[in-house]
Order: C-alpha cells, then structure tokens, then sequence
C-alpha cells in the first residue's frame, strides 16, 4: 500500500530538466545506463519512504553505490598503505615477520578483492554536492498540513507545518566523511548482521513522531533522518548530471 504525508509543490523549471535529460543522453552509455539504475533505486525508495523507511534508507545507500561505482571503475587510493591500516589495522605486524620479497605479495593479496565501494560513495558525494545542501533552511518534503489553534480570547488561528529543518536534521561539512561511514556501517549491519536502522530516521518524516522513535531520541541521532539522506543523496545525482554538459558522446 502506498502511502505517504501531504507535501507542498515544487516547482520545477522545464529548461533545466530538458537540459539534464540532453546531458544523460551524451553521456558516456556504461555511467548513464549505471545513472539509470541508480534513478531507478532512488524512485524506488521514494516510493518506500512512509511504509518501509529501513529499505527506503538502505536502497538510498544502494543508489550512490551503484552510481559512484561505474564513475570511479578504476579508482585506487592515492595511499594504499593508509588504506590498509583502515581495513586490515593489523596488517603491519604480520608485515614485520615477512621478508621484503613476501611484504609486497601481502599488500597485493589484501587489496585483490578489495572494491573500494565505500571510498567510491564518499569520493561521488564529496564531489558532487552542492553548496545549498548546506545552507537551506527549509525542507519542502516535510509533511504539508494546517493546525487550527484556539487562543485564550476564542479566536481561531490557522496555523501552516513548520518545514524549517532542524539542528538534529543537519550533517555539518565537516563531518560529512565520517556521517557517511556511519551510514555505510549502519548499511551494512542491516544486510549482514540484521541489526535494524534506529527508529529515529523517521524525524521529520510524520505529522506525528512514532514512540518508538522519541525513546532514541533521548540516545541521540545514529545517523542522519532519512528526508536528510534522501536530499542528499538526491542534490548529489542531480549535480553530478548537471556537470555533464558539454562532455559529448565518449
């Protein structure tokens, strides 16, 4: 059953979605059929949103990775031994017993397999994320809807849902790397340890915040809600889209 709040209209300007549509024609065809799929996810979990927000959060996480990871095929980490100390923090005792013909062979084994999928989704986002990510104030996909007040003097008020995105809500610039891992930590115990998501992603989600969801509020924030990752995410493809234009057909 799909369901979701009432939401303000967006306008949208149709020169720049023309434009936007042009650039993903031009595109090279292995990222744009990738873009595709990752539009796809992301439709997807807009669609999921107030039924299932924990596979609307994880099929968000999925879209960056399907994305970033045809964008960066070829990546590697400018500092592979950095990288392993990251990944394996014990690799470098177990270096110090080999000899220097055998400590080359242990670097290359250790990163044979390695896909590098969690450094491809940070490096896409910290790229391609616009400064208004940072400095809106207000999110228009909070839920739209009129409270009607009596004041002491028995008049009526209408009063408009605040959309205004709160201090909770936010992911400092500075801390993007590491609110990215987090997410990615959390992904990843979700799918392979069945650990579920904090109730909490839903703040700002609902008219009215579920109990269980204020219980974990009291914890803190886990992770950022997911109107937060949706934007994100979100503002992330569309700019990476937008600076397409004028590359031509690869």
């Amino acid at each position: 059953l799909h369901f979701q709040e009432k939401q303000r209209p967006k306008e949208i300007e149709p020169k720049e979605i023309y434009q936007l549509l042009e650039n993903l024609q031009t595109m090279d065809r292995r990222i744009a059929n990738s873009f595709i799929l990752a539009m796809r996810l992301y439709h997807s979990a807009v669609g999921m949103m107030y039924t299932e927000p924990e596979f609307s959060y994880l099929f968000l996480v999925t879209c960056l990775e399907a994305i970033s990871s045809a964008v960066y095929k070829d990546y590697r980490p400018n500092n592979e031994e950095e990288f392993l100390d990251s990944r394996f923090p014990e690799w470098r005792g177990l270096l110090n017993t080999l000899p220097p013909k055998k400590k080359e062979e242990l670097k290359k084994v250790l990163l044979t397999n390695e896909k590098f999928t969690f450094r491809k989704l940070s490096k896409f986002v910290n790229e391609n994320v616009p400064e208004r990510f940072w400095s809106e104030k207000e999110d228009d996909a909070k839920p739209d809807y009129l409270t009607k007040i009596i004041e002491s003097s028995g008049q009526e008020r209408i009063s408009r849902s605040d959309t205004t995105i709160q201090e909770r809500e936010k992911i400092e610039k500075e801390s993007l790397a590491q609110v990215l891992r987090d997410i990615y930590t959390a992904r990843s115990k979700l799918i392979h340890e069945g650990i579920r998501l904090p109730s909490s992603i839903v703040v700002g989600h609902f008219q009215w915040l579920p109990i269980d969801a204020i219980e974990t509020l009291e914890e803190g924030l886990q992770i950022p809600p997911l109107l937060t990752l949706e934007r994100l995410v979100s503002y992330s493809m569309v700019e990476f889209l937008r600076k397409q234009h004028g590359r031509g057909i690869t």
